[in-house]
């Protein structure tokens, strides 16, 4: 019996070490402000999530968000060169996500992998909604022994950058790219 717990014990133990190691081996996001159109707050947390606040006088219809993502896969024994997927992870949110392109290569681990997003507004009313929310990842095809990572949280939200209230606004902007994720 005792022999039976040390062999559990080492078995999780070796399953600990192998997922530490395996979160070494993860995409990375960045995302350029120059890239945004319009003019984005863009935010590294500090936690890996990177968080690209759009605002818009008013949400309509059809409206459009575009930022470039650029990605890095980063880890040991990556195997380059692999695709990924570009992915909508936020369900429901009715927003339309797009990618140009919607699957990338990660050529090594220095050279980012880049794609285009768009993100438009749904069709319909929005009632008393002043705020959509998506986040969008790259989802390593089979065989890169890569992790997604945490991906872009994208906020669009009503409102203007010139408030007369400019530290509140930007307090409120950091305090949304802290927030838990949708």
């Amino acid at each position: 019996m005792a022999r039976r717990g040390w062999v559990l014990l080492v078995a999780a133990l070796l399953g600990t070490a192998a997922s530490a190691q395996n979160t070494g081996r993860r995409i990375t996001y960045a995302v350029d402000p120059a890239t945004t159109a319009p003019a984005a707050t863009v935010i590294h947390n500090g936690e890996g999530i990177t968080v690209v606040i759009f605002r818009a006088a008013e949400l309509d219809e059809g409206g459009t968000f575009v930022f470039r993502a650029d990605m890095t896969a980063r880890g040991r024994n990556v195997s380059f060169p692999f695709d990924a997927e570009m992915d909508d992870r936020s369900r429901g949110n009715a927003l339309v996500e797009s990618f140009d392109p919607e699957v990338v290569t990660f050529v090594d681990g220095a050279t980012p992998a880049s794609t285009l997003v768009t993100v438009t507004l749904p069709p319909g009313s929005y009632g008393p909604k002043k705020k959509f929310v998506t986040k969008v990842k790259a989802e390593p095809l089979r065989g890169s022994r890569v992790g997604e990572g945490t991906g872009i949280k994208v906020v669009i939200r009503e409102g203007t950058a010139s408030s007369a209230d400019a530290e509140g606004a930007l307090l409120e902007e950091i305090l949304e790219a802290l927030s838990p994720e949708p």
